[in-house]
C-alpha cells in the first residue's frame, strides 16, 4: 500500500518539475531527458562511443517492458 504513494509521489515530482521547466523554456535548469542525455554522452573512452548511453539504453526498455507487461515480464522475475 505505501509503495503506491511512494511511486504516485515520484510522478507527481515528476511532473510538476518537468512542466515548470517546459512553462519556463529550460530557463533555470534543463529537461530531465536533455539532462541525462548530455551527462550520458560525456564519457567517451573508447574513440568517441558514448559508453553510458548503452546501459541507459537497456535500463529504459527494462523500465517500459516492466511498466507495460507487469512483473514478470515473459517470465522474467
Amino acid at each position: 500500500m505505501i509503495g503506491n504513494y511512494i511511486w504516485i509521489t515520484w510522478i507527481l515530482f515528476f511532473l510538476v518539475a518537468e512542466t515548470f521547466t517546459l512553462l519556463t523554456k529550460e530557463k533555470y535548469y534543463p529537461s530531465l531527458s536533455r539532462w541525462t542525455w548530455r551527462k550520458t554522452g560525456q564519457w567517451r573512452p573508447y574513440r568517441n562511443f558514448p559508453v553510458l548511453r548503452v546501459p541507459l539504453f537497456i535500463g529504459l526498455t527494462w523500465a517500459t517492458l516492466h511498466l507495460s507487461f507487469g512483473e514478470c515480464a515473459f517470465g522474467v522475475c
